[in-house]
């Protein structure tokens, strides 16, 4: 369940950046 946690706090900010872009 840890895991899972940081997975998805993780993932959100660095892929919605790449999805967003400059």
């Amino acid at each position: 369940e840890e895991n899972d946690t940081k997975d998805l706090a993780e993932p959100p900010k660095p892929r919605a950046y790449m999805i967003t872009g400059p």
